[in-house]
């Protein structure tokens, strides 16, 4: 929580550690949820384990945000997303995905190519066993509408428009709001320079650094941002 005059602000961040992260922080969204306190989240950053969940539960709230009004919108709607994301994630963990990324052979000498990977083959199975579950399942009460890119779900997707807002964006239309819309940002490591790499919902790029005396320590050069509507 920051306090910066007199307006606090409340951000979460999802560390790394494989599905034992993934399932730790599920509990801790789901413990905050019985507090009442996801509804005051701004931003949520995320890394590794922690953007595998955070990328299912900002799927979820885009759906919840969306579906209804500010005013609409209560406590219990937050622990009951949670806790279906909790049964959701479960059923796609227990598929094994680890050794389902090899139990394709046709996959497997794709991965000899240089335009398809390992990455590419687990990022596959993450979406069809638990982002599209999550997007498609029929029982579910909150269900987001994404678009489909070369069958793909896109990161650009992600952006909530409560009320049907199209120009909303968080900086300037949370302020109003009881229930706040979160900027989600996914962490990496740009191999190429070392440096910090993020994604998400409009851009992505290396993160610039905060004054110029940066440079006297870290001679590389930095990725510019990217927006996706370059």
């Amino acid at each position: 929580m920051n306090t910066n005059n007199d307006v606090q602000r409340l951000a979460l961040c999802l560390s790394g550690g494989g599905f034992r992260a993934s399932f730790y922080h599920i509990g801790v969204l789901a413990r905050m949820a019985e507090l009442g306190l996801l509804k005051h989240v701004e931003v949520i950053s995320t890394v590794s384990g922690g953007s595998i969940v955070g990328v299912a539960y900002y799927m979820k709230l885009k759906a919840l945000l969306e579906k209804y009004s500010d005013s609409e919108i209560k406590d219990q709607q937050y622990v009951d997303m949670v806790k279906e994301l909790e049964d959701q994630f479960l059923f796609a963990v227990q598929k094994n995905l680890r050794m389902r990324t090899f139990a394709n052979p046709f996959k497997n000498m794709f991965m000899a190519l240089p335009s398809y990977s390992r990455s590419d083959a687990i990022g596959e199975i993450y979406e069809k066993y638990i982002y599209r579950y999550i997007l498609d399942d029929k029982k579910a009460e909150y269900r987001p509408v994404f678009k489909r890119s070369e069958n793909y779900l896109s990161i650009r997707d992600l952006l909530i428009h409560p009320d049907a807002d199209e120009s909303f964006h968080p900086a300037e239309g949370n302020i109003s709001r009881s229930h706040k819309v979160p900027i989600l940002i996914l962490n990496a490591t740009c191999l190429n320079s070392g440096h910090n790499w993020y994604f998400s919902a409009t851009s992505m790029g290396e993160v610039p650094p905060r004054n110029n005396n940066f440079h006297d320590i870290d001679k590389k050069d930095r990725y510019r941002r990217i927006r996706y509507d370059e």
